[in-house]
């Protein structure tokens, strides 16, 4: 049946991929999904309002070419500084429509910020560059010169980043205990 199989693939994999300026009309939120398999899906919609399961907006976007398989589609003319709430759905008939996919929102053009430290002692390395000898233990990394040149890694765990997520900026920031001339 349309409604329930073939809308359980989208729930599962409905994701947000990334927010992108529009230089003329607003902003732009692209979505991509794993395709329906049904032979009588006739496309997707894409619903969207301010307020969490209050979806003012549907977007048909019929049923767009794959591209690596899979469906991408695009909502325009956003307003910057909103948070939108966008749900699925996919559609035989004009009868014959699915539930809403799982609810996403985002703030159009707010910055996502993720702060971690490293968690444990044995998600930074170093690794003698000589020998390939790696020491888990140390209490704090030199960063290219200690004994031996040395090669550092860094592991960072639990990192809720959505598949598919576009990173626009990321960096580093080490704090100095020691400091030679």
């Amino acid at each position: 049946m349309l409604l329930q199989s073939c809308f359980y693939v989208v729930i599962l994999s409905f994701s947000f991929l990334s927010i992108f300026p529009a230089l003329a009309h607003g902003a732009q939120a692209n979505f991509s999904w794993l395709p329906n398999t049904e032979a009588n899906l006739t496309g997707y919609k894409i619903h969207y309002g301010i307020t969490s399961g209050n979806y003012t907006t549907v977007i048909d976007v019929g049923l767009p070419e794959l591209v690596d398989g899979r469906v991408h589609a695009t909502v325009n003319d956003l307003a910057e500084g909103n948070t939108y709430y966008f749900a699925a759905t996919s559609y035989a008939t004009a009868e014959e429509e699915s539930g809403f996919s799982s609810e996403i929102a985002h703030c159009i053009g707010c910055d996502t910020v993720v702060e971690t430290a490293i968690s444990s002692g044995a998600d930074d390395a170093e690794e003698v560059a000589s020998s390939g000898g790696i020491n888990l233990g140390s209490s704090d990394l030199e960063m290219v010169q200690e004994s031996n040149e040395q090669l550092v890694g860094l592991r960072f765990n639990n990192l809720d980043i959505p598949q598919d997520a576009t990173i626009t900026n990321a960096w580093i920031q080490f704090t100095v205990d020691e400091s030679t001339t």
